[in-house]
């Protein structure tokens, strides 16, 4: 009966052991993402929207700051979930930014370079975030079509 006693006794304190390193392993790694979200905050002046892309690997923060009688800033940083790094950022006059794909985000710097009779689409490009390649968005869909 004792033998059986310092089994289970054994095998309660090993599973005490491995959840208490698993819940400093998980405090470090909230402690890394927390430093990171801070750092994001810092470089693009607050977040104002968050979009995760669909693969849960990257993370886009935007901040867009409005100022009264003047065009928006659209401030905008990608950050990898797992290492907490920025692998991307940029910061320009209006549009938007959303993610194109895993790892493409689809980006309109500005409404305002349209001239008379273009289209919106002609200035809608495409960003790599892993090689930095910038692609207009409607070369994408032709090639799509063929």
């Amino acid at each position: 009966m004792t033998n059986i006693n310092s089994r289970i006794s054994l095998i309660v304190l090993s599973f005490l052991v491995m959840y208490s390193c698993k819940t400093v392993k998980n405090n470090k790694e909230d402690a890394k993402v927390n430093t990171a979200i801070e750092g994001v905050v810092e470089a693009i002046g607050g977040i104002n929207e968050t979009l995760v892309n669909d693969a849960n690997t990257l993370t886009l923060y935007i901040h867009v700051e409005e100022r009264q009688g003047r065009t928006k800033t659209l401030n905008y940083v990608v950050m990898e979930n797992k290492s907490g790094n920025i692998v991307h950022n940029d910061k320009h006059a209006a549009g938007y930014v959303k993610w194109f794909d895993d790892y493409r985000l689809e980006v309109l710097k500005s409404t305002e370079m349209l001239q008379p009779g273009e289209k919106l689409a002609s200035h809608v490009l495409v960003v790599d975030i892993r090689n930095q390649n910038v692609v207009l968005k409607s070369k994408i869909e032709s090639l799509d079509q063929r």
